[in-house]
């Protein structure tokens, strides 16, 4: 189907129905005027075959112990393949109950308290929140932004690597905020200067499978053999398919010593075993949401020529979308002294993400989600556009 076909079937409005991003924005500010574009899930109805083999299994009304159904690894692994041309192994594979979870769980059993953990900022801000909660140590190494694309800045990475004593590194490709796809080439350059730090690379790759046409999504676990005793992958279709509430996630490690090592920390903490309900529904979604994501995107990329539209006509600074569903702006030029969250709230009557959350140095940029229907998209930006010709 084309993307107004899809909106048509998919979009929801999501008020009253207990939405983090709508009832809980409208509750803190009583304004229904104010759109949030804030929240990183969709106003879309996952495809309709997850759903209705879900309610197959809720009507059969038994919730007893249950476990994965025989085809699960080889569904996930097609899966991979057919979108990333990587072949992943059955025994690779172990399950966390969210991205977020694998993170903590990860920095927990590879690292200890007060070991110095390496991210690229700006980025997801739950990085930072599971490595201060763990009790480690946060190093920074900036992106390099060229008006709006950002890259890495491997002189900077050299630098940390030689004066702290790094132990892990979070990567998220694609990369939230910034919308980067990291290249093969990109990747290996920045996995040399780890590796011979001998620094454990976790790959956070939950946006992975929302790739715009044109870019290819390269797995960490892809590039080279070599690197895969250094590499563990988070993966997950919480964000492709919109599925956030099943919380359940794929850690995927090559490397049979640290595999055996987080297995064990599993069982000690009693991990180890994913929560099959939820399981199911990326079950489904591995075998028959295709064509589903061929479609979602499709309305993500003319959501974002609508953004770009207006930004453009202003000269306003924004990031190259390569993957997510996420746009990163600089307003910097058109708050003309006001404060941020009051020209959001109270002008452009839009809840964002703030770049603050990313990074300390981005309080004038915000993030806005465009995993919306067009005519959201197309309404915020038109406040934008009556606000800035005055």
């Amino acid at each position: 189907m084309n993307a107004q076909e899809f909106i048509q079937k998919y979009y929801i409005d999501r008020y009253n129905t207990d939405s983090r991003k709508y009832d809980q924005t409208y509750n803190t500010y009583h304004d229904k005027e104010i759109l949030p574009l804030s929240i990183a899930d969709m106003d879309f109805k996952t495809c309709d075959k997850i759903t209705e083999n879900l309610a197959k299994i809720a009507k059969r009304g038994i919730f007893g112990y249950t476990y994965l159904p025989s085809d699960y690894e080889d569904a996930f692994i097609n899966w991979h393949k057919r979108h990333h041309g990587i072949t992943y192994q059955k025994e690779w594979l172990s399950f966390t109950n969210g991205a977020v979870t694998a993170i903590f769980d990860l920095l927990n059993c590879f690292t200890k308290e007060d070991d110095e953990i390496l991210i690229l900022t700006p980025v997801y801000h739950q990085f930072k929140n599971a490595i201060l909660t763990s009790k480690r140590r946060v190093v920074e190494s900036p992106l390099i932004n060229d008006n709006g694309y950002f890259t890495i800045d491997y002189e900077n990475v050299k630098d940390k690597l030689a004066r702290h004593h790094i132990k892990a590194f979070i990567l998220c490709n694609p990369h939230n905020p910034v919308g980067r796809v990291f290249t093969k080439e990109e990747l290996s350059k920045l996995f040399d200067l780890l590796i011979s730090h001998d620094v454990l690379i976790i790959s956070d790759e939950v946006h992975s499978d929302l790739i715009m046409k044109g870019f290819k999504h390269q797995p960490a676990l892809g590039i080279d053999p070599g690197y895969n005793d250094h590499i563990i992958t988070i993966t997950a279709l919480s964000k492709t398919l919109n599925l956030a509430v099943f919380a359940h996630t794929q850690v995927v490690i090559a490397a049979k010593e640290l595999k055996e090592r987080f297995d064990a920390y599993n069982q000690i903490h009693h991990l180890g075993m994913p929560l099959v309900f939820n399981a199911y529904a990326s079950y489904f979604g591995f075998k028959y949401a295709d064509e589903w994501l061929d479609d979602l995107i499709e309305v993500i990329e003319d959501n974002y020529r609508i953004a770009q539209k207006i930004l453009d006509k202003y000269a306003l600074e924004y990031t190259v979308l390569e993957g997510t569903y996420l746009i990163f702006i600089n307003l910097e030029k058109v708050l003309n002294g006001m404060d941020i969250k009051e020209f959001m709230l109270k002008k452009w009557k839009v809840l964002p993400s703030f770049g603050e959350a990313f990074d300390k140095n981005y309080q004038n940029w915000v993030r806005l989600n465009l995993a919306t229907s067009d005519k959201t998209v197309k309404e915020v930006f038109d406040r934008l556009d009556a606000i800035l010709k005055g």
